[in-house]
Parts: structure tokens; C-alpha cells; sequence
């Protein structure tokens, strides 16, 4: 069990990828702390998964510092420490930028990128003062390609990204290893994009096809709880990929091509430099 003796908090545990990273890291000897902004829900999860002396749930929003701190302290005091934390809360509001509201706009970003930021700064600031851990981060491809009618979702995901690098920079000295991962799973969110939408998607592209057969999320939830464990321990600052028994590692960010010239650049040069850097990209 890679996990044994180890303390795991997840947020947005009721239900999905939250809660088959639970019962994975139970069944790998954890104990675990799970979050989810529903408490009703929250309470019939952890009485499902067994509750009893491995299991403390905390209800609450996690893009609130307090539920934050809230996830890091139940977890010392129920458990006596917090060896990682998986950022994994969300929610969707899809529509097109013309159509989307701010309410849209807002709602998404903050339980994304600030329930993020609180959650793991407050699990950081436990880990540090316990000679380390694993934050896991919860990122997208939407963040990585763009998805048609996510814009609120894709930058959410993608500044997660950013996020995810700096603080693998950050936190080395402190011992702690912060990674994410780019899912792709049937869950509540991913289903509550209507069919027929999904259909009209793939009219364009195919890749919405696969969208109608994900497989379920306790696909997932091995590699987040390797991620968590010791086997890890050398692993920091990579994005992976996990759809089924598909494995991948995706790349930061790069220069693609770069082109000099003396000075500053001129109408006309540019004229004839920019189709020669993008069609590489085509």
C-alpha cells in the first residue's frame, strides 16, 4: 500500500474524481480528508466510503481561506499531520464569450484558480513545518489547446499551469513537490454538456466523440495517489495526463521557432516573418 500511514486531503470529494481518489488512497492505506462545498452530499460520500477512524469530512467552499484551513487543521488534529493534498474542486459554466455573464465568468475562476491557490497554500504552510509533502493540481486541456465555449474554464485551468511550474520552484527548499494533472474521465461535469451539444462539437472536430465514451474516473485516481506517495519523491513540476489507460506527460509552454533582425522590426519585415513562424503551427 503506497499510502500506508500517510494523510491525503481531497477537495470536491463527494463525487467523480474526488471521490474515486479517496477510496483509492483508503484502499492504498491512507487516511483521508475530504472537501466538498455540498454537505448533504459530503456526509452520504464518507458514510458510503466507511467513515470510521480513516475518514474526516469538511464541508465548505474552497475558494474561502477559512474552508481552506479548515482541510489543512482537521487534518492535524483528527490525524496528526498532512502529507498531500489533491486541488481538485471545480465547476462548469459553459457558454460562448459573447454570452457569458460575469456572474459565469467569476463563479468558475474562483473555485478553480483561488480555491487552488487557498487550498494549497494553506496545506503548504502545514507541510512545511512538517518537512514536506505533495500538492496535486487539477488542470485541463482546455487549458492547454483552448475548448470551444470554456473561457472561463480553459484560463482557469491554464493559469493553474503557471501556478502548478512556480510553485514546484518555490517549494523545493521546503521539500514539498507540486504536479498536475490533465484528467479526462465520465464525471458530473463532463455530463452535464448535453449530447447533442457534444454532437454539433464534433462536427468540427471528432475529438468531442470521445467525450461521449470517457471512461470512469477510478482511472484516474492511481496516478494522483503515486503522485502523493513516496514513489514520487523525484517528481516535480510535470503536467501528466491520464484518460483510461492512456499515460502522458505534457510540455510547458515553448519557443516553437525565432527569428532576429537588427533593431526593431519593420512593417515590411514583419510582412514576411510572421506567415514563416506560424506555418509550422498549421
Amino acid at each position: 500500500m503506497i499510502l500506508d500511514g500517510k494523510v491525503l486531503a481531497v477537495t470536491g470529494g463527494s463525487q467523480g474524481i474526488g471521490k474515486a481518489v479517496a477510496e483509492e488512497a483508503l484502499k492504498q492505506g491512507a487516511r483521508v480528508v475530504v472537501n466538498d462545498v455540498d454537505a448533504e452530499l459530503l456526509g452520504r460520500t464518507v458514510d458510503e466510503m466507511g467513515s470510521g477512524e480513516k475518514i474526516e469530512a469538511v464541508p465548505g467552499d474552497v475558494s474561502e481561506m477559512a474552508t481552506a484551513r479548515k482541510i489543512a487543521s482537521a487534518a492535524v488534529e483528527r490525524f496528526g499531520r498532512l502529507d498531500a493534498i489533491v486541488n481538485n474542486a471545480g465547476v462548469l459554466r459553459d457558454r460562448t464569450f459573447l454570452k457569458m455573464s460575469e456572474d459565469e465568468w467569476d463563479l468558475v475562476i474562483r473555485v478553480h484558480l483561488r480555491g487552488t491557490f487557498c487550498c494549497a497554500k494553506a496545506a503548504a504552510e502545514v507541510m512545511a513545518e512538517k518537512g514536506g509533502g505533495s500538492i496535486v493540481n487539477v488542470t485541463s486541456t482546455a487549458g492547454m489547446k483552448g475548448n470551444f465555449g470554456q473561457c472561463n474554464y480553459s484560463a482557469a485551468k491554464s493559469a493553474i499551469l503557471g501556478f502548478t511550474r512556480t510553485l514546484s520552484m518555490e517549494l523545493k527548499k521546503q521539500n514539498i513537490r507540486v504536479n498536475a494533472i490533465a484528467p479526462g474521465a465520465k464525471t458530473r461535469m463532463t455530463l452535464s454538456i448535453p449530447e447533442e451539444v457534444l454532437m454539433q462539437k464534433a462536427k468540427d472536430d471528432p475529438k468531442y466523440l470521445k467525450l461521449l465514451n470517457l471512461p470512469g474516473p477510478e482511472c484516474v485516481a492511481p496516478l494522483v495517489c503515486f503522485l502523493a506517495s513516496e514513489k514520487a519523491v523525484d517528481i516535480n513540476g510535470m503536467i501528466f495526463g491520464i484518460v483510461g489507460g492512456e499515460l502522458s506527460l505534457w510540455r510547458y509552454p515553448g519557443q516553437v521557432k525565432v527569428m532576429y533582425t537588427e533593431g526593431k522590426w519593420s512593417d515590411e519585415q514583419l510582412e514576411k516573418a510572421i506567415p514563416r513562424l506560424v506555418e509550422e503551427l498549421k
